[in-house]
């Protein structure tokens, strides 16, 4: 599988696609509505890992502000959003709860809608695609 194919090796850049576990956001709350399941966002986390073996010195995320770094934090940021959404999804309740802690771990995030409707295909009250 290609992830995240460097440009060249002078130039350690990945160029990230904007599907589902190969996603990467930085300064954003993660699109995770394409990956209902926990198969699937674990499978995102191991190709992230990929990723960041790789040492790019430069990542394009798919999603992100314009002053967000594009280096290594913009994987570790989507790591660690993913590991968060897992824990507070495990706890149960509902969107607006899981949106809540989210909220909470990850303040003043853009994207909210990604939040909003991820939390809600993650609870199985809503279906993406």
């Amino acid at each position: 599988m290609d992830l995240c194919n460097p440009i060249g090796p002078e130039q350690n850049t990945a160029p990230c696609a904007n599907d589902s576990t190969r996603r990467i956001a930085t300064a954003s709350n993660v699109w995770t509505a394409d990956t209902p399941t926990e198969e699937q966002r674990a499978a995102w986390i191991a190709n992230l890992d990929k990723i960041a073996g790789r040492n790019p010195s430069v990542v394009i995320p798919g999603h992100m502000d314009p002053a967000a770094p594009t280096g290594l934090a913009a994987i570790e940021h989507t790591k660690a959003y993913l590991l968060n959404f897992e824990e507070e999804l495990a706890k149960g309740g509902d969107s607006v709860a899981l949106k809540a802690a989210l909220e909470a771990r990850f303040p003043n995030l853009g994207m909210g809608v990604a939040l909003d409707i991820g939390s809600k295909v993650a609870t199985g009250e809503m279906k993406c695609g």
